[in-house]
C-alpha cells in the first residue's frame, strides 16, 4: 500500500481505435471509458462472430455494460463487475436468438478504478497490461485452448454459454506513475509486449494510444485495433512510500443475471391468480396444522365441512384417538 492521497492524483483515461485496412465494415472490436460519480470503468470488447457481425455484437455488449454501470449504486465493485458480465451475456444471447445471429462470442475485459484501487475482470482474448517502472506486466490470461494459437477461438466469451465464467482480480492500490492498458488482440498480435510498454510510458495517454494503434494497423493489415488506457500521475511535491503493490491475484467467478424482485403491480393477471391461490392453500395448511397440533385428529375432523364425509371423518378420528384401527372398506360399506 502506498502513502499518498488518491484524491490528489492526476488521472488520465484515453481511448483509441481504428478499423484497419478492411474498413468499418470489417471492424470487430471497440473500447470505451465510462465515468460516473462512483469511479471510472474502462472497457474493451472484441467480437468473434464468423458471420461478420463481430463489431455489432461487441457494441451490444459494451452498451449493456455501460447501462449497468450507470445504474450501479457504488456498493460492491467486485459484484458489479461480475454482474456486468452476466447482464451482457444475457443481452447478447437474447439478441442472437431474436435476430438469428447464430452463436456469437465476444471477448471482454473491464478495469474499474475507485478511490485509489483498481479491479480487473475478463473473459476471452482481450488483455489487460500494467506498465510501471519501465516494466510491463500482462495481468490477464488468454482463454484459448492449450493446443490453439493466441488467435484461436476463445474457450470463454460473452454469449457462448448461458452462464459465463469470469476471472476477477482482487482490489489493489495503484502506484503513481502506473499506466493500465486494455486492448483487443489486434494490438498484441502486431506489437510485442516490450513495444507496447515502451510506447505506453511515453507522453500523454491519448497520444500514446494513437501511436500504438497506428503502429499495430501498419503491421496487422485488415485487423481492427481498439484500446483503452488510464495513467496515474504522481502528485507534485508529495513524498511516496517505497512500498510496491504486487501483481493482482486473479480469482474465478460466474456471471449471472442479478435477481431483482418484481413489484406486484407489474405481474400479469394469471400470475396474480396463481399466487393468490397458493396463498389460500398455504393459509389452509397452517390452520390444519394448528388444529392437529392442538386437538389431534379430532381437531381435523372439526375442521372438515359438514355432511356425510364429515360424519365419516369424525368416526374415523374417534377410533384413531381410542387406539382402534379404522374400519376397512367392507365394514364401512
Amino acid at each position: 500500500m502506498s502513502l499518498y492521497d488518491h484524491q490528489t492524483l492526476k488521472i488520465q483515461p484515453a481511448v483509441s481505435s481504428a478499423p484497419g485496412a478492411g474498413g468499418e465494415a470489417r471492424r470487430q472490436d471497440c473500447a470505451v471509458v465510462i465515468k460516473t460519480t462512483h469511479g471510472i470503468l474502462l472497457v474493451a470488447a472484441d467480437g468473434h462472430d464468423l458471420s461478420g457481425q463481430g463489431g455489432r455484437t461487441a457494441r451490444l455488449v459494451v452498451d449493456a455494460v455501460d447501462k449497468h454501470y450507470h445504474a450501479w449504486n457504488g456498493q460492491g465493485p467486485r459484484k458489479m463487475l461480475v454482474d456486468a458480465f452476466g447482464l451482457a451475456n444475457a443481452a447478447l444471447r437474447q439478441a442472437a436468438a431474436e435476430q438469428q445471429l447464430g452463436t456469437p462470442a465476444v471477448s471482454l475485459v473491464l478495469l474499474h478504478y475507485q478511490e485509489g484501487m483498481v479491479r480487473i475482470a475478463h473473459a476471452g482474448r482481450c488483455r489487460a497490461y500494467r506498465q510501471r517502472n519501465y516494466v510491463i506486466d500482462q495481468l490477464t490470461e488468454d482463454h484459448v485452448a492449450p493446443d490453439q494459437p493466441d488467435d484461436g477461438f476463445p474457450t470463454r466469451a460473452v454469449g457462448l454459454y448461458p452462464i459465463i465464467e469470469v476471472d476477477v482480480s482482487d482490489a489493489h492500490f495503484i502506484q503513481p506513475g502506473e499506466t493500465y492498458l486494455l486492448c483487443t488482440d489486434g494490438l498484441y498480435r502486431s506489437l510485442s509486449d516490450i513495444e507496447i510498454g515502451r510506447q505506453a510510458m511515453n507522453g500523454e495517454p491519448e497520444a500514446a494510444g494513437e501511436t500504438l494503434v497506428r503502429q499495430a494497423i501498419a503491421r496487422s493489415g485488415p485487423a481492427s485495433v481498439s484500446l483503452a488506457m488510464i495513467k496515474f500521475t504522481q502528485p507534485q511535491g508529495q513524498k511516496l512510500s517505497a512500498a510496491v503493490t504486487p501483481t493482482p491475484t486473479i480469482e474465478h467467478a460466474h456471471g449471472r443475471i442479478p435477481w431483482t424482485p418484481i413489484p406486484w403491480r407489474d405481474l400479469g393477471f394469471w400470475w396474480k391468480v396463481r399466487l393468490a391461490a397458493l396463498g389460500v392453500l398455504a393459509a389452509w395448511f397452517i390452520v390444519l396444522l394448528i388444529l392437529w397440533w392442538g386437538f389431534g385428529w379430532g381437531g381435523l375432523a372439526l375442521a372438515a365441512p359438514a355432511g356425510p364425509l364429515a360424519t365419516a371423518g369424525a368416526a374415523i378420528a374417534g377410533r384413531l384417538e381410542r387406539g382402534a384401527p379404522p374400519p376397512d372398506d367392507e365394514a364401512a360399506s
